[in-house]
């Protein structure tokens, strides 16, 4: 492999990583944020979980030229999404 290419294959690991980790360990401030953005888009019955923060980071990865901020945008989301699988299985939004 190339460095470059060794280098995204990397950061893509310690993105992934990290988004697990903040799946795992901030769930509670991610909680609070959803409160936030709930407030702000007034969808009160419905609970959004941070597997859709997931799968929409990841789609928003695909918009971004930046093959660097691409990686580390999809790996994050991928990370968040593997983490509330495993956690709570597959639920994107559900309703109150």
């Amino acid at each position: 492999m190339r460095p470059l290419d060794m280098g995204i294959v990397t950061l893509l690991f310690v993105s992934i990583t990290f988004g697990f980790i903040i799946g795992e360990k901030l769930s509670p401030a991610l909680f609070n944020l959803e409160k936030n953005i709930k407030r702000l888009i007034n969808i009160k019955r419905y609970h959004i979980h941070h597997d859709f923060i997931g799968l929409f980071l990841i789609l928003i990865s695909t918009l971004v030229p930046s093959i660097w901020v691409k990686t580390t945008l999809a790996g994050f989301g991928l990370g968040l999404f593997i983490q509330h699988i495993k956690a709570d299985g597959l639920r994107l939004i559900t309703r109150n």
